[in-house]
């Protein structure tokens, strides 16, 4: 489907501006986390992989809030939605 994130694996590729954006559908609250779909929406343990301009970090979600930060696996930093 068009309207889907690209996949690596099982983990949703999203662009750093996705990630960092509380209104984008990856920060959807109980609801869509595919960009038109039916998916069952942003909840704490999600892990997607971010795409900053061809550079990937895998990143794990802290909480189910659209403004929930977004660890990277590592520890080493965090995305607050805003």
């Amino acid at each position: 489907m068009a309207n889907t994130y690209p996949t690596i694996g099982r983990y949703p590729l999203v662009p750093a501006a996705d990630l960092a954006s509380a209104t984008s559908a990856i920060n959807t609250v109980n609801g869509d986390t595919r960009k038109g779909g039916d998916s069952s929406g942003k909840k704490a343990g999600l892990e997607v992989i971010r795409d900053s301009s061809g550079t990937y970090a895998k990143y794990i979600s802290k909480g189910a809030a659209a403004t929930s930060a977004w660890q990277l696996v590592d520890g080493s930093a965090a995305v607050t939605p805003s």
